[in-house]
């Protein structure tokens, strides 16, 4: 099974300078916001003068459009311009550090309901510097190694060093549906505010913004590890757990601080259980990176791990899978 994916990461020379969410989220927000409402501004200039409604259907057209701009702008910085593209192919063995859901996060911080989890890179402890893991010869260096000299990198949670990782939701992607859905209704509503008392007029524009906005929230659907697990027991980590990971190597500059990680996740698969302390010594075991033979015996492992994991995607595998003895 692979992963749920909503985003599109975009190249580096196609990056538009904007870190963070919210100012960078609201200019793209106002931007389109701005840009759709003089079409609607004319588009219901147009249509009231055939129906002698001019003024009422081009307020109604302005908000409409407004709306519609705000959530097509939202969706366009959220999913197509915050994450820069690094490799759309990477893979990771590691322990779980710690892991959030999308609901953990309260609200409105929710409205991003990726499921996110930080590994601890073998061969490395949890509280390994940031420096070790990115000159460490083998996974630090390929994935957590600074990649845009001229872009801002702390890497996550410095001084040490994990592999953020993100199952996607897509609640974001909801609400921003709804808002659409929503836009006709509101521009409607304001037509109709210009013949009805003020407090109907809130009372109509409220109701509005609670139907469509809850049904929007509550549609989404929270990420979740058993969207890209190979099997039904790496649907569920926990901390502690060993797992090996393949998704989208990317920068995200949804951060100023600027760190590299896989989002999203499109495969997952637990080795051995947080309790299963045989099998983390030999898979996910902590040693000295420093070490030549430390070195190439995490490359060899994280190699053969993921060359299986990405085995069922291989076209020839495909092909025979779909072979009338192999069904």
């Amino acid at each position: 099974m692979a992963g749920k994916q909503f985003t599109k990461c975009v190249p580096r020379a196609n990056y538009d300078g904007l870190c963070g969410v919210g100012l960078a989220n609201l200019a793209y927000m106002l931007l389109y916001g701005l840009a759709e409402a003089i079409l609607g501004l004319v588009l219901g200039a147009l249509l009231g003068a055939g129906l002698g409604q001019v003024s009422c259907f081009m307020l109604a057209g302005a908000i409409a459009g407004f709306v519609t701009g705000l959530a097509d702008g939202l969706q366009e910085r959220f999913e197509n311009q915050r994450l820069i593209c690094i490799s759309n192919d990477e893979c990771a063995l590691g322990r779980v550090a710690y892991h959030k859901t999308g609901p953990s996060k309260g609200f409105p911080a929710a409205i991003d309901n990726d499921f996110t989890m930080n590994l601890i890179l073998v061969p490395h402890a949890q509280d390994t510097d940031q420096a070790i893991v990115m000159n460490d010869g083998a996974q630090g260096q390929r994935l957590l190694r600074r990649q845009f000299n001229d872009l801002s990198y702390d890497g996550y949670d410095p001084p040490n060093a994990t592999l953020h990782c993100e199952f996607e939701g897509n609640r974001l992607r909801a609400v921003c549906n709804a808002a659409r859905a929503a836009a006709l209704p509101l521009g409607a509503a304001a037509c109709i505010c210009m013949f009805v008392p003020p407090l109907v007029c809130l009372a109509l524009i409220l109701a509005i913004l609670a139907i469509f906005g809850l049904s929007g929230w509550f549609s989404g659907e929270d990420g979740s590890p058993a969207d890209a697990a190979t099997d039904p027991e790496s649907g569920t980590v926990e901390d502690g757990d060993c797992v090996v990971v393949r998704g989208v190597h990317v920068y995200d500059a949804g951060h100023c601080e600027g760190w590299h990680e896989i989002h999203p996740v499109l495969h997952v698969q637990k080795l051995c259980g947080k309790d299963d302390a045989d099998c983390i010594v030999g898979t996910c075991f902590e040693a000295d990176s420093t070490d030549p033979a430390v070195q190439q015996r995490v490359n060899d492992l994280v190699t053969a791990w993921c060359r299986q994991l990405g085995q069922p995607q291989e076209d020839d595998v495909i092909l025979r899978q779909k072979l009338p003895e192999n069904r």
